[in-house]
């Protein structure tokens, strides 16, 4: 649980921090190094993880993982500083973030539990379809608040809608070979 929040939070701040630490004309670089290390670990995890559960059992992979983790954060702690200079506190955008977070929840749950036999089909279906409604109810309540969990217009630049769909075909390519990998 402890490596899933600390997952959580390198990968969704670490486009901030390189925001913030590269000038524009070497931000493009910084985040190309960035995704090609992340691949390469990805990849150098699947070929260490298989050798370390050969010879030390399938628990090794998750010792690694706690001596990298207390590097990264001493490393973090002395190297890393604040670069944002705060306007004012804009708040917390409780009602966008219940909405979010309530919609994944019910979408992933329905899909998980369904796909386990724990829930039957009819079920699934009400829980994917009520997740579907508050991600419906999450972009309409990302429009009316000052301060959004998510800023919708950024949807309206093509370069980085372009992006993320390279991303997310990446990914999703990227997670049918793990996926195979591991069988």
């Amino acid at each position: 649980m402890v490596r899933a929040f600390g997952a959580a939070f390198l990968f969704s701040n670490s486009a901030a921090i390189l925001t913030y630490a590269f000038s524009s004309n070497e931000r493009s670089m910084a985040f190309g190094i960035n995704q090609v290390s992340t691949v390469v670990g990805w990849v150098t995890g699947l070929i260490l993880g298989g050798f370390l559960t050969t010879l030390l059992g399938w628990r090794s992979i998750f010792w690694v993982n706690i001596l990298i983790g207390i590097f990264a954060t001493v490393w973090s702690h002395y190297r890393l500083r604040e670069m944002a200079e705060l306007e004012g506190r804009s708040g917390i955008d409780f009602s966008g973030n219940i909405a979010f977070a309530g919609s994944l929840s019910l979408r992933l749950l329905g899909v998980t539990a369904y796909s386990l036999g724990a829930l039957a089909a009819e079920t699934s279906s009400i829980m994917m379809t009520g997740g579907g409604a508050m991600l419906l109810l999450f972009f309409l309540l990302e429009k009316r608040v000052k301060h959004p969990m998510f800023n919708l217009t950024l949807f309206r630049i093509g370069l980085l809608m372009a992006g993320n769909l390279a991303i997310f075909l990446n990914a999703l390519s990227r997670g049918a070979v793990t996926l195979a990998l591991a069988f």
